[in-house]
């Protein structure tokens, strides 16, 4: 089985972002987009969230952190 392990990467948004590695090698980041980058960027989206980004450019929106782990688990 593959062990997935969450790394602190520093600090994006106010809050802590993290890289998700399996046995190894990274294989997504999560980081935090909070109400002020929602604004700036624009796009429709208006609910704070974590992101789940996948090095194929795949981007995963998780209400909670927790969540967001869960699913960084099934990689």
């Amino acid at each position: 089985m593959a062990r997935i392990t969450f790394m602190k990467e520093g600090l994006i948004n106010g809050r802590p972002s993290y890289l998700v590695t399996k046995d190894g090698p990274c294989v997504a980041s999560i980081y935090f987009v909070g109400q002020k980058q929602l604004k700036e960027q624009g796009g429709g989206l208006d609910e704070p969230h974590w992101v789940l980004k996948h090095p194929s450019g795949r981007l995963d929106r998780h209400p909670s952190l927790e969540e967001a782990k869960n699913d960084a688990l099934k990689i």
